[in-house]
């Protein structure tokens, strides 16, 4: 197998698993979350705190942190959306729909092959 037929067959085989994927991003952008308020407290601590700060570097960690912040929330959102438009789309047995996809049935055997004079 070539690497673009694994790819495909890996996001196949997680596609069976989508619920459990989507709900485990959910807790881990919320974990990533929590790190980044952590860590925006931690910047306002030090510059609040201290007088060695360098001068900017508060605004570039807090905007870096905001940014972070934001695609995390952004990707939650987008995952709760893609869960619940799974959940939307029509689930149907292919026993209930194999009907509609046949023309006709014939049936082989090897008795009926032999009637005809046909070989095996």
């Amino acid at each position: 197998m070539n690497l673009i037929s694994l790819v495909t067959h890996g996001l196949g085989a997680m596609s069976v698993f989508s619920e459990v994927i989507f709900v485990r991003i959910l807790f881990g952008s919320a974990l990533l979350l929590g790190l980044v308020t952590i860590g925006a407290f931690a910047v306002l601590l030090i510059k609040m705190s201290s007088d060695a700060a360098i001068p900017g570097w508060t605004t570039n960690v807090l905007g870096f942190l905001v940014v972070v912040g934001l695609q995390t929330v952004m990707m939650a959102v987008m995952m709760a959306f893609l869960l619940l438009n799974n959940r939307t789309a029509i689930q149907i047995a292919p026993l209930e729909t194999a009907a509609s996809y046949v023309c006709e049935k014939k049936i082989f055997s090897a008795t009926h092959a032999s009637e005809q004079g046909a070989e095996i």
